[in-house]
């Protein structure tokens, strides 16, 4: 072949050669089986689960974020909101499913799976421009959507997919609160959400949280070693503070640190929840996942909450329901602390009498 009919063979390899990296693009290939740069940064995720505090943590780790990065941590937000919701989010959108909460579709702007899709690209993007340019070791997440008791397998897993992407080793932080004081803050955040059954109504369709099960299901995808379980009470957290306490566990410095108050869940008197409960009663049907009833239901809480004292008689469980709700998760709890807490007595204090 002489050399005028071999020039344009040539010319054919860059045009290969970009068709088969196209081929071997995240497109084509999943995700999993590329390297990234981030790929040397260790993250840490905090998943709650809710009514532990995450709150105080997330308030912390913000306040602090320039001295955390001075320290080649990295904490931040990726929307006005603080706890990071885009990484539930992102869950949801890799197992095809669409975010059901009102609040959060309303603040994150989704409407469909097609905005949805945009909320994922955008918090992918920034993530993946903080691992290339910002020098740091760790990456920390603070996401109590994730650490639902209801979380199952497949989003779990979802998560450790996206994970083991970017980075190099994940530690998952998840903290666990008395079954009884969760189900007694979580009616308050269900008159929050629109709520608008009686507390011995509620009751009755409310599940107190199998922790074991809940652990164990994290445990079977990312690993026991991967994995810290901590007691959301004083009497178990280091230096009896919450702040102090997560910080220990995830290697994070303290010295030098801002601190503030911690941050209590808005729990409801019993008159204030009556008064909740009945304003979200009057808001039609119709309305209620609407932004107008969500408006007027917020104007009616305002009002109420600075209006009527909330240290009366806060919402507390009859003793008598309070003994059912142990005793029907003593064996799962027994079960939880024999495998990761077996040098205590019991797993949660004062569930063996109730206190």
């Amino acid at each position: 072949m002489d050399k005028a009919k071999a020039a344009p063979s040539r010319q054919v390899l860059p045009e290969f050669g970009a068709a088969l990296q196209r081929r071997l693009s995240h497109d084509y290939f999943p995700p999993i089986f590329h390297r990234h740069k981030g790929q040397s940064v260790k993250s840490i995720v905090h998943i709650g689960h809710p009514k532990t505090g995450t709150t105080s943590i997330q308030k912390f780790l913000w306040t602090n974020r320039a001295s955390l990065r001075q320290q080649g941590i990295l904490y931040r937000r990726y929307s006005r909101l603080i706890e990071q919701p885009e990484l539930a989010v992102t869950v949801h959108h890799r197992l095809g499913a669409i975010v059901s909460n009102p609040l959060l579709c309303s603040s994150l702007g989704i409407r469909d799976i097609s905005s949805q899709a945009k909320v994922v690209k955008r918090f992918e993007a920034a993530v993946a421009a903080d691992l290339s340019s910002t020098g740091a070791h760790t990456m920390v997440f603070s996401c109590e959507y994730l650490g639902i008791p209801s979380r199952g397998h497949p989003g779990i897993s979802a998560l450790r997919d996206w994970l083991a992407e970017r980075f190099k080793e994940t530690r998952i932080i998840l903290y666990i609160r008395r079954q009884d004081q969760f189900l007694e803050s979580d009616y308050s955040q269900y008159l929050r959400n629109g709520g608008h059954l009686s507390f011995e109504t509620w009751l009755t369709t409310a599940k107190p949280p199998n922790l074991n099960q809940m652990v164990l299901r994290w445990e079977r995808v990312f690993g026991p070693d991967a994995l810290e379980v901590r007691v959301f009470d004083r009497r178990c957290l280091a230096k009896g503070n919450l702040v102090d306490d997560f910080c220990t566990v995830a290697g994070l410095p303290l010295d030098g640190m801002s601190r503030q108050p911690l941050v209590r869940n808005k729990q409801y008197s019993m008159r204030q929840a009556e008064l909740v409960r009945r304003c979200n009663s009057f808001v039609p049907e119709g309305l209620r996942s609407k932004t107008s009833g969500r408006i007027a239901r917020k104007l009616c809480r305002v009002l109420i909450e600075s209006l009527v004292p909330a240290g009366i008689g806060r919402i507390h469980l009859p003793a008598q329901a309070r003994q059912m709700i142990l005793e029907d998760v003593r064996r799962s709890n027994e079960a939880l602390r024999q495998r990761r807490f077996p040098d205590s007595k019991e797993l949660l204090p004062g569930t063996s009498c109730g206190s």
